[in-house]
């Protein structure tokens, strides 16, 4: 009889995009499939980018690109339908506004700014707060207690805004008390830690409906979804020294319901969705460096998978991108990347897969008895592996790089001429759920490859590397 568990694997990832990737997902084009949205901050010099992409013939494909400006920064982002008319908009919160941004058939229009909102826009959400079918965008500055409600209606857009005591940290929005109508949810701070916030719209507004004292948050995570499966929202959010704090609201008020285990570092994002088709929602929480998945069986919550995650982890959003109808968890990082996990159900005999890409440097000297170089034409890397040994949780791999480089010789004529060079390098693949005795299977990709002359004799090399590493499980 097989053991049946989920293994979420690295699906896909981008390319370097740029600094600081927020995501989100939307049918943005109307095609009824969701589009991947991945927005730069701290470009350095230029102009900012949101980034559109879309599942097309069995992969992920570039599809627009958004320019903001040079004083902008993609500080949050979110989808949804503003104007009704099915397609949904992109929203981007920058550094003082809101951005509105739709696409056309051959690129896109900015329908809409509001500049009135000082400070960098950090909390953010799109959601249907008075059940009309039209989103409205949720938002609030850094450093302020002023939340704003900005609605799209025939006659244009217009904003209305709430003030609660403290500065907002984090917005959200969920049916936390069962009335089936929806709350806004606000995470702000406080003098003696934070406070949570219940509004709920009426035709005057947003009307207060409880407020409750909770621990210090650092303010980066707030999620409402139903984390126990039983009908209604619960909040989520961060808790100082690498903890999340899940609160539910009964006839009785507010009580603690889970405080997670210490993780690796402080969380940065999370997320409350079904990933593995199981009907029941897991709690997908990230820091920098890993992914965390807990599900609630036997009246608690276990961790259920563990992954690894290179070049920092930022943001998340969640939803089935490729139609396999598996929700896929899109991770932003800060130093550009875009990575999807999805849960791909393994048995024992079956394999674990796990993927890590690295950046690898190194120096090379022209040989003795070969000319001075002018200029490199042409390098190709190829990569053998050395050794793997597995440990618990993560494969180690040693690997051997040679170097083909082609380049003009500094000698009238300029004559071409041939050299290689050879050096080794060390890989850890973090697999949750590996252990010792497992048969470790090793391949290369080199994604990218550059060799740059440093001086006469002398040059640098640049390589990309991914590692993929495969271990299956003995036979029981």
């Amino acid at each position: 009889m097989s053991n049946r568990q989920n293994d979420f694997v690295i699906e896909w990832h981008s390319k370097d995009l740029g600094h600081g990737l927020q995501v989100a997902l939307g049918d943005v084009n109307g095609d009824g499939w969701l589009e991947l949205l991945a927005g730069t901050t701290f470009p350095g010099t230029g102009p900012t980018h949101v980034y559109v992409f879309r599942w097309d013939c069995g992969y992920y494909r570039h599809y627009r690109t958004i320019s903001l400006s040079r004083t902008q920064d993609v500080n949050s982002i979110s989808a949804g339908d503003l104007d009704g008319d099915g397609i949904d908009e992109i929203v981007v919160g920058g550094n003082g506004g809101i951005f509105v941004y739709k696409l056309t058939r051959t690129g896109y229009l900015q329908v809409f700014v509001d500049d009135r909102i000082k400070g960098r826009v950090t909390a953010l959400a799109v959601v249907d707060i008075d059940r009309d079918g039209r989103k409205e965008i949720i938002v609030a500055a850094s450093g302020s207690n002023r939340l704003y409600i900005i609605k799209s209606t025939p006659q244009g857009y217009y904003t209305r805004s709430h003030t609660v005591e403290g500065n907002i940290l984090q917005v959200g929005f969920g049916d936390v008390d069962g009335d089936r109508r929806g709350e806004v949810v606000v995470l702000a701070a406080a003098p003696d830690g934070s406070r949570i916030y219940l509004l709920q719209w009426s035709s005057s507004g947003l009307v207060q409906k409880k407020a409750k004292a909770v621990p210090k948050s650092p303010g980066r995570v707030l999620v409402v979804g139903d984390a126990d499966n039983d009908g209604i929202d619960e909040i989520l959010f961060d808790l100082p020294g690498g903890r999340v704090y899940l609160l539910d609201y009964t006839v009785t008020g507010f009580i603690n319901q889970w405080i997670s285990p210490y993780l690796d570092a402080s969380s940065y994002a999370a997320a409350i969705a079904d990933i593995d088709k199981d009907a029941g929602n897991e709690i997908i929480i990230t820091t920098l460096e890993s992914t965390y998945i807990f599900s609630k069986t036997d009246g608690r919550f276990i961790l259920e998978s563990k992954q690894d995650i290179p070049n920092g982890i930022i943001s998340i959003a969640i939803g089935d991108i490729d139609g396999n109808r598996t929700n896929e968890i899109v991770l932003g990082t800060r130093f550009g990347y875009v990575y999807i996990i999805e849960a791909k159900e393994i048995e024992r005999g079956k394999i674990f897969i796990g993927k890590v890409q690295t950046l690898i440097r190194d120096k090379a000297d022209i040989p003795e008895g070969k000319p001075d170089i002018a200029k490199v034409v042409d390098a190709k890397a190829r990569i053998a592996l050395v050794d793997t040994i597995v440990r618990r949780d993560k494969v180690i791999v040693e690997g051997e790089v040679t170097v083909q480089i082609l380049y003009v010789a500094d000698l009238p004529g300029q004559p071409v001429h041939f050299f290689h060079t050879t050096f080794s390098f060390l890989q850890i693949v973090n697999l949750f759920g590996a252990e010792p005795g497992m048969e470790a299977f090793v391949s290369f990709d080199v994604e990218h490859l550059d060799v740059e002359e440093t001086g006469p004799r002398s040059v640098d090399i640049t390589l990309i590397v991914e590692t993929r590493a495969a271990l299956a499980t003995p036979w029981c």
